[in-house]
Parts: structure tokens; C-alpha cells; sequence
């Protein structure tokens, strides 16, 4: 029965792990939007700016 509940405490970490990284995975996607930020912050300005400039426009 030892061996069993190690094996069961093994793959429950290894479950949550995934999801952990799983979770920051979808929140990265989420958050890495250009309307993303601007939805939060005054951004009209600088984001025009940032736009017309040639960082913006890099392959």
C-alpha cells in the first residue's frame, strides 16, 4: 500500500504541475495583446507613437 500512495502522491504532483503550467501558458496568451494593455492603461498616445515607429513593424 506504501508504494501505491507514493505512486498516487507522484502523479497528483505531476497532475497539478501541468495545470499550473498549463494556467500560466493561457495567461501569457491572454495578457500579451496590444489591446490588452491599452484596455487598461492611458495609452493612446504612446501606443500611436510605438506604432509609427520601426520596432513596430519587425518581422
Amino acid at each position: 500500500m506504501a508504494k501505491m500512495k507514493k505512486i498516487a502522491v507522484f502523479v497528483g504532483i505531476m497532475a497539478l504541475g501541468a495545470a499550473v503550467l498549463g494556467g500560466t501558458q493561457y495567461a501569457m496568451k491572454a495578457t500579451s495583446s496590444t489591446e490588452f494593455c491599452v484596455s487598461c492603461h492611458s495609452m493612446t498616445h504612446p501606443q500611436a507613437e510605438w506604432e509609427g515607429s520601426v520596432h513596430f513593424f519587425q518581422p
